[in-house]
């Protein structure tokens, strides 16, 4: 069975760490990004199994699940999210840091 291929990016921060931000490809150009990624970069809080679908809830973010695969097969079930909802995201924290 074949499973939607994780592509990943790397940011390096200001802290000189380097950051991965893994996505799929849907229907040969849609970008979905894992929201595990997203979440973790941009410092929001996991549900316990390690995902944000709580968090995703929260801000009015749709997502759905879907068995991805990198280089050595399935990885399982992650919360995906469009591009533009990753972009809602990011505006989210940073609103959150200039209020901090």
């Amino acid at each position: 069975m074949n499973f939607p291929r994780i592509n990943t990016m790397t940011t390096e921060m200001h802290t000189g760490e380097v950051e991965r931000l893994r996505f799929v490809v849907l229907n040969g150009s849609a970008a979905y990004f894992l929201a595990k990624d997203v979440g973790s970069l941009i410092g929001l809080r996991a549900d316990a199994d390690g995902d944000y679908r709580s968090v995703l809830g929260q801000f009015g973010i749709s997502f759905f699940d879907a068995v991805v695969s990198d280089h050595t097969g399935s990885i399982g079930s992650h919360a995906l999210i469009t591009e533009q909802d990753y972009k809602v995201l990011v505006a989210e924290a940073i609103k959150r840091l200039a209020t901090a």
